[in-house]
């Protein structure tokens, strides 16, 4: 089964439909959905700000449709992000 990406889940996705070269978003950039990138890996050693940046973008996501279809899977991500 093709799984459809996050980025084309969600409709209001701000990087829906930028080229990779403009995004900041790491998930898109990696060509992996946000339910499947290591979030907690990813913003473990950022700077404070960026690091806070990233937490309060990921604590948006119970808000996501992604979210509603992939809740076991985001919620092991949220839980790690927090532990970070």
């Amino acid at each position: 089964m093709v799984q459809v990406p996050c980025w084309d889940m969600n409709k209001k996705c701000a990087v829906k439909g930028l080229p990779k070269e403009e995004s900041h978003c790491p998930v898109y950039l990696s060509g992996r959905s946000c339910y499947e990138f290591d979030w907690a890996a990813f913003i473990k050693d950022l700077p404070p700000d960026e690091k806070k940046y990233w937490k309060v973008h990921l604590g948006r996501c119970k808000n996501c449709n992604v979210y509603k279809v992939y809740r076991k899977d985001m919620d092991k991500v949220l839980s790690e992000v927090k532990k970070v």
